[in-house]
């Protein structure tokens, strides 16, 4: 098959469904039944702005009215695609899913409708919700495509009950008073499993509580059924239609009748044998949809007045077409609309020769409306909800177009008969006598489709009214159909009380409006404490609410007659997520609080009329593509008619509630952002995942802003999540934006890149403090004041032995200050290759002074560090004299003497000459070096050194 038309007006089936199939779409065997198919489905899209028009109320307006509510129940057993028990296939060219898709695509976007699989709740399959076609069209077009779930016909059963129950959830799901409901249920055989019955289905269904449901059957011919499928069709007023797979005219009418009769109205079937058609005056349009066998050129229509008078006036060309499956048989067909004239038409196919039908579809928006009022009709009383008793009051009952205008006799014909279905006081239809629900007919007033019924010395209690309108279908003799309106309740009591005005209307209330009226509260009752309540609060957008004397509904206060109190009506800034237009007919109720009264005070009830006009745009989606490691900011922003600052609480999942989300939540981060485009964090200094939000009207807007961060390490891919924005105020119902990230993954070396750097880094860091650590840990450093205490300057006294020279301290550590330096020590100990010393050989550093100790002026004595390590183990290997003395950390005080103990010109006192007769190095720790010259112990004069003590 082709594509379908998925546009939402109701004529795009002349554009879209006829316009595709003249693109050969295709058709086989099957070909008559989808283009039957087609017709009857052109013919719902007629019918469908009048289905809820023909069925409102006045607690709607012709808008709401024009509103209903589909569901479609389409068998996909096996035997509907192949042969079973020897039966050929009832539908093997998916006619019923065409059929339904179709529909939907005709359908005006404000109607609501879903479509359930007969197998699918039983196979745990959760049902579409009923919703306007604006919101799910795309979800059931994806439900119905031919490569879809419907489609397959692979159900193993037929199981009718648990379809049913999961349908009557939908339905009670969607309930909205005044609201009509229809069922189409197609299927080709009986019901396997659990068995559907009657009253299971309709008992807790509130649209059948309220007169408002129809369940139509439609079956294919010859094939076995279920018979409590055609009772429920019996007792909600729908029809049980058996239809050929074969003939078009045996399908095309009675699909056509229960699609026209589940709206309210009536279709018509024109041959060349019966092609006259009624002039329907009043009729905002009527339909003509025309198929006929491939045996010529293109259809066309001639509409023809029947006598003189004004003509129709055809609208556009005709909107022609072909129809084939396959290589199946070829048909043609055509669609046209025209506004009708005064007299009848004849309607003529050219083209076809004989060989044709054509289905009429006028389209009528009408919908009943009543008025309770005080006294007898002749007075024309004000509109009440509350008379004494013994007191007349007069229903008038009036059938109104779409505009609400009261039509006359072009539609509704001198036949039309008006019924007000009246409970007296106390009677709930279980009475006997007048206290049972009676059918009283009502008078017609004039060429106006106005109607009057009276009644006198009404008894105390609460007198319900149900009007009705029932309509002569033109052109079928005996035919009617039956138009209801809601009930009005009439409460009756000796004490009055009512309100100046009677009605309120508010105009129309957007977003954020604050309105205001006076109204007076006058009558006999005393002074008691009240409350305000909405009447039928759940047609009553949320985010508006009333209040009365600056009390808010449910508030109590004191209601004093005579006195007048402000009736104001708040419009929240927020709505919902979703724009509408909706003329809403309520009213507000002043409920007394009765203890403590001896007589009951009335309930007043103030009809309330206002128009709501909610505006509001939001992004379908936001989407971003970054590379990993990089960020981007995302700005949401809502914009609308409201009036106020619309403030909510932003709100994003936890990451590990995010649609494929890395699993390491760090590594993609949604962060909100503050004015200064900062990141705004919790308490933990993590992104926050709540954050309130403000948007302000008009010119003024400042987006949500969210930033998107993710890390080198990032995996690449598309995630999705989504951010609900949650108000704070008005209606609960929050708006969710799908977010959806595509990060394109970094190279390995970009996300470990700087984690290996780091590493390196380290490492060397840590061999650079472990050498600097090795140098200084194999260097062996003297401490100066060590040096200075460990030599002692001697000198002869009075007996002519060295003794310690009193003086001697000083000029040691003058002559060790000056030479013994760290500018002296460090450069010794860098030319002695620091750099070694860092390495893991055994280098080691062992600082060593040399001693040239001068017995004549100390302080001249010679100190140098020396710049060669290992110089005690060179020194043992090879002992020379020098008359050197040396000291190091590790070896203390050492020299080498020559063979009598001499250094130089002072003697070694303790020293012993080795037995080897050679050198040697000798620790000279705790050693006297004295002057053997005899001449110079004079007393005072320098002596020697004592070193290493």
């Amino acid at each position: 098959m082709g594509a379908y038309p998925s546009g939402a007006e109701t004529y795009k089936f002349a554009e879209g469904v006829l316009h595709r199939s003249s693109q050969s779409l295709a058709v086989n065997k099957g070909a008559i039944r989808s283009v039957v198919a087609c017709l009857w489905l052109w013919v719902i899209c007629a019918l469908a702005p009048g289905v809820a028009s023909a069925q409102s109320t006045n607690e709607l307006s012709s808008a709401q009215a024009r509103t209903a509510q589909y569901v479609f129940v389409i068998d996909d057993s096996g035997s509907m695609s192949r042969r079973v028990r020897g039966k050929a296939p009832a539908d093997p060219d998916r006619l019923a899913v065409f059929a339904a898709r179709s529909t939907l695509s005709m359908l005006d976007d404000v109607d609501e409708a879903t479509v359930v699989r007969l197998n699918g709740p039983l196979e745990g399959e959760a049902v579409v919700p009923v919703a306007p076609l604006a919101d799910n069209r795309a979800k059931l077009e994806k439900m119905l495509a031919l490569d879809g779930s419907v489609a397959q016909y692979a159900g193993d059963q037929t199981p009718c009950k648990s379809a049913l129950d999961a349908v009557k959830k939908a339905l009670n799901d969607a309930y909205r008073p005044n609201v009509a409901q229809v069922v189409m249920f197609l299927t080709d055989g009986e019901c396997t499993g659990g068995q559907p019955t009657v009253r299971g289905f309709l008992n807790g269904l509130e649209s059948a509580d309220d007169e408002l449901f129809k369940f139509y059957l439609l079956r294919f011919e010859g094939r076995d059924y279920t018979r409590a499928l055609q009772k429920l069709a019996d007792r909600t007023g729908g029809m049980a239609i058996e239809a050929s797979a074969t003939d078009p005219s045996a399908i095309l009418k009675p699909f056509a009748r229960a699609l026209s009769r589940s709206q309210g109205y009536e279709s018509y079937l024109l041959t060349p044998s019966d092609r006259m058609l009624d002039a329907h005056r009043g009729a905002r349009r009527v339909r003509l949809l025309a198929v006929a066998p491939d045996k010529g050129k293109d259809l066309d229509f001639k509409i023809n007045p029947a006598r003189k008078g004004e003509t129709p006036q055809v609208l556009g060309d005709a909107k022609k077409g072909l129809h084939q499956f396959e290589d199946g048989r070829r048909y043609r067909y055509a669609a046209i609309d025209y506004r009708p004239g005064t007299v009848p038409v004849s309607v003529n196919v050219e083209g076809a020769g004989r060989d044709w039908k054509v289905v009429a579809v006028p389209e009528y928006r009408l919908f009943v409306e009543m008025d309770v009022r005080a006294g007898a009709c002749s007075q024309k009383g004000e509109p009440i909800h509350y008379a004494e008793v013994g007191s007349n009051i007069c229903a008038e009952v009036r059938l109104v177009n779409e505009k609400g205008e009261v039509v006359t006799a072009d539609v509704a014909g001198r036949g039309t008969e008006a019924l007000v279905r009246y409970t007296a006081a106390g009677g709930e239809g279980e009475g006997e006598g007048d206290r049972k629900p009676r059918e009283l007919p009502a008078n017609r007033q004039g060429d106006e489709a106005r109607f009057v019924i009276e009644r006198a010395n009404l008894e105390k209690g609460d007198h319900i009214f149900r009007p009705m309108v029932r309509l002569s279908v033109p052109g079928q003799q005996g035919a009617s159909v039956t138009i209801k309106g809601a009930a009005e309740t009439l409460q009756v009591s000796s004490m009055t009380i009512e309100a100046t005005p009677a009605r309120v209307d508010f105009d129309t209330l957007v977003p954020g409006a604050e309105k205001f009226k006076d109204i007076k509260v006058g009558g006999n009752f005393p002074a008691a404490r009240a409350r305000l309540v909405v009447q039928n609060r759940e047609d009553v957008p949320d985010c508006v609410k009333f209040a009365l004397g600056g009390k808010g509904e449910g508030e109590e206060q004191k209601i004093t007659p005579g006195q007048s109190y402000q009736l104001g009506v708040d419009v929240d800034p927020y709505c919902g997520a979703s724009s509408f237009t909706r003329d809403i007919q309520t009213a507000v109720r002043i409920e007394f609080d009765q203890s403590g009264q001896l007589l009951s005070v009335p309930t007043l009830v103030i009809p309330v009329h206002f128009a709501s006009v909610s505006e509001i745009s939001v992004p379908k989606a936001l989407s971003t593509t970054l590379d990993a490691g990089d960020s981007a900011t995302l700005d949401l922003e809502l914009d609308g008619n409201f009036k106020k600052d619309a403030t909510f609480n932003a709100l994003v999942p936890p990451p590990d509630e995010r649609e494929r989300w890395p699993s390491n939540a760090d590594h993609l981060e949604l962060r909100f952002l503050d004015g200064d485009g900062e990141p705004i964090l919790n308490e933990d200094d993590e992104p926050a995942q709540k954050h309130g939000v403000s948007f302000a009207p008009g010119s003024k807007k400042d987006p949500l802003r969210i930033e998107v961060a993710s890390d080198s390490c990032c995996s690449g891919g598309t995630y999705r999540t989504e951010i609900a924005l949650v108000p704070t105020s008005g209606t609960k119902d929050p708006i969710r934006v799908p977010v959806e990230i595509t990060v394109n993954e970094a190279s390995v070396w970009s996300c470990w890149g700087p984690a290996i750097l780091w590493a390196l880094l380290a490492l060397l860091l840590l061999l650079l403090v472990l050498y600097v650590y090795n140098m200084f840990n194999n260097s062996s450093f003297l401490k100066k004041k060590q040096l200075i205490n460990r030599l002692k300057l001697l000198e002869w006294g009075p007996t002519g032995m060295p003794s310690a020279s009193t003086d001697g301290p000083r000029q040691i550590k003058e002559f060790v200050n000056k030479k013994f330096t760290f500018a002296n020590r460090a450069k010794a100990w860098f030319a002695a290759n620091p750099l070694k010393l860092g390495l893991p050989n055994g280098y080691k550093y062992d600082e060593t002074v040399r001693l040239v100790l001068n017995t004549d002026q100390p302080r001249l004595s010679s100190l140098k560090v020396l710049d060669k390590p290992g110089h005690y183990d060179r020194l043992v290997e090879d002992p020379r004299v020098n008359g050197h003395v040396y000291i190091s950390k590790n070896q203390g005080f050492y020299g080498v003497p020559d063979l009598d103990g001499y250094f130089g010109s002072l003697r070694h006192q303790s020293y012993i000459s080795p037995p080897t007769g050679e050198l040697e190095v000798v620790n000279l720790s705790g050693a006297k070096l004295v002057l053997e010259d005899d001449r110079d112990r004079m007393q005072g004069n320098v002596a020697g050194w004592e070193i290493g003590y």
